[in-house]
């Protein structure tokens, strides 16, 4: 059974899987930047295909864009913004108003609260309430910057600042509002702007993120 409101517009090229929940206004598989609804509708054979897994919900005005595959059992909250080629594993949860951007790769039982560059790789079991952001130094218009890479169980609170080509170990704890700029320890705590190692990481989170 496929549940789509009335009100959410879905290109032809999308493919859903069964027991799906589409909330109003959301719109699924076109590209991300175009925002004209006409041309959208009149264009829908120049997108690639977008997966929506089984027993997935999307909530009311998200949007997901083309080539992007959305795994089994996953959330999608109200309001997301899920760019192109984006491929998330099974029971992820996209928070409220999350933005993730194009070619981000997100494994399983992870959750998503805010702001998650181009190209960023999320492992399995991690809790991201912080942003991962590009350096923007030395760019060159075209070529992709090096993004950030969080490892398995990893937490990063809310508000905190992932920045430019860092790897987030396995375990690492991110407090709220950190800066981090330089590669993490595994289970290590790390607290302040700029960010220091405090002590032993907190236990991980091990149930799935929106039970």
């Amino acid at each position: 059974m496929i549940n789509i409101h009335s009100s959410s517009v879905i290109c032809k090229n999308a493919k859903i899987g069964n027991n799906v929940y589409i909330g109003p206004n959301c719109i699924i598989g076109f590209g991300n930047y175009h925002t004209d609804l006409s041309f959208l509708l009149n264009h829908e054979q120049i997108f690639q295909e977008v997966f929506i897994g089984d027993n997935t919900k999307i909530m009311g005005n998200a949007i997901i864009c083309q080539g992007t595959i959305i795994g089994n059992n996953n959330r999608v909250d109200y309001h997301s913004y899920i760019g192109e080629n984006v491929k998330t594993g099974s029971f992820v949860d996209i928070k409220y108003g999350a933005r993730i951007y194009n070619n981000v790769q997100i494994g399983n039982y992870s959750s998503i609260t805010s702001f998650i560059a181009d190209n960023c790789i999320i492992g399995n079991y991690c809790i991201v309430q912080g942003n991962l952001f590009h350096k923007f130094k030395n760019v060159i218009y075209g070529t992709p910057e090096a993004s950030p890479i969080v490892k398995d169980y990893a937490f990063i609170g809310m508000n905190a600042a992932v920045i430019g080509k860092t790897i987030i170990e396995e375990r690492s704890y991110i407090g709220a509002s950190t800066v981090i700029t330089k590669d993490t320890k595994p289970m290590r705590l790390y607290i302040g702007n700029p960010a220091k190692d405090v002590g032993n990481a907190p236990l991980p989170f091990l149930k799935k993120p929106y039970e």
